[in-house]
């Protein structure tokens, strides 16, 4: 069951419950179906820091009924520190249940965020494996280990940050929400976040790029194993070195950067992957996905998936 996919359309409540209902009793599958035909090519996603595939919902519902998509997920009893000891074995644990799956290729690969780093890794094992991957598709991410793009430490990187700024402030989804609750909830995680840092700083304890992800998450709708999975995936992320790749891969790169920081994914896949077609739209990292913006993005992701059968 799938809920409407008429990208006009309001979704049925009831409709959408059942679905997610359905996606949730395979909560221990590492593939989940969120669109299931019966034919054409399949399309992977890779899940964002938290692990789920909730966040590819959207996505899925935009592609429409007749596009294949599955995400690739950290089940749920398996969300927890020792799942990410590093991206090349989570990918190593996502790349054995593909093949499980799906035993011989092609394959057409995507991840959001995080994701698209794992889907990278998968990538190279896939084809390691004498397994063919027809293209990688990465939404808004790349990895941070690449020597690219414009340094922290130039002007230039702060004046670029300068010049996001009246766009971000138009288009982030929590100012554009103008809700103080929301906005409440964002300080107080990111002060939480820095008190906790700051206090095992005074402890003589270890400090990991992981500890940040309670500044910019939610950590008070996660559990603490699913809090310590993302920390140990982040600091996966900031300890991967990519490989030069040479296969096919798709970029969409939101037009509006974060407020603190540029993600400069076009240069770090310019820097590692030789076939590379860089797509940008308007919106976040976050809305890119969603409507209304990720209309757009959808239909031409769905003409690049039709190419690739």
């Amino acid at each position: 069951m799938t809920p409407s996919h008429d990208a006009d359309a309001p979704i049925n409540k009831h409709e959408l419950a059942a679905f997610w209902n359905e996606v949730l009793g395979k909560a221990e599958r590492v593939v989940v179906p969120l669109n299931e035909c019966e034919t054409g090519p399949a399309f992977y996603c890779v899940h964002a820091l938290s692990g789920a595939v909730t966040d590819l919902r959207h996505l899925a519902r935009l592609l429409g009924p007749q596009q294949r998509f599955y995400g690739v997920q950290a089940p749920t009893a398996k969300r927890s520190a020792e799942l990410a000891p590093s991206i090349e074995s989570i990918a190593q644990y996502y790349v054995d249940a593909l093949i499980a799956f799906q035993p011989e290729g092609p394959f057409a690969l995507g991840g959001w965020s995080a994701g698209a780093v794992i889907a990278l890794e998968m990538a190279q094992q896939l084809r390691a494996r004498r397994r063919e991957v027809g293209f990688l598709v990465a939404f808004d991410a790349a990895p941070f280990n690449t020597g690219a793009g414009i340094s922290p430490w130039n002007p230039l990187y702060y004046w670029k940050l300068a010049c996001n700024l009246p766009r971000w402030i138009m288009q982030d989804e929590l100012m554009k929400s103008r809700s103080l609750q929301l906005l409440l909830n964002r300080i107080w995680s990111t002060v939480i976040a820095f008190r906790k840092i700051g206090t095992s700083v005074m402890r003589g304890e270890s400090i990991t790029r992981g500890h940040a992800v309670e500044g910019f998450m939610n950590s008070f709708v996660y559990s603490d194993a699913q809090m310590s999975f993302m920390k140990a995936l982040f600091d996966a992320l900031y300890r991967y070195i990519p490989k030069a790749y040479s296969g096919r891969v798709l970029l969409y790169a939101a037009k509006t950067q974060p407020l603190y920081h540029l993600r400069q994914v076009e240069a770090a896949w310019s820097k590692i992957a030789f076939q590379l077609e860089i797509i940008s739209f308007n919106g976040t990292h976050n809305s890119m996905l969603k409507k209304p913006q990720g209309i757009a993005l959808a239909e031409h992701l769905r003409k690049r998936l039709a190419e690739f059968s």
